[in-house]
């Protein structure tokens, strides 16, 4: 295998090292951000069976 190869290779993996560990950083913020969600989706999701209640009893 020549240098230029071998450098090639060696980037190669750097790179997808590099894409490996920021994947993961984003999943642990979007899994805290879930986290902070959920806590706020209870009147949400009350306000939206009141409106779907509404809607059927119109329909």
């Amino acid at each position: 295998m020549n240098a230029e190869l071998i450098g090639i290779l060696r980037r190669s993996v750097v790179l997808g090292g590099l894409v490996l560990a920021l994947q993961i950083r984003t999943d642990k913020r979007l899994d805290a951000f879930g986290d902070q969600r959920d806590g706020r989706s209870g009147p949400i999701e009350r306000r939206i069976t009141r409106l779907e209640g509404l809607t059927e009893g119109t329909g």
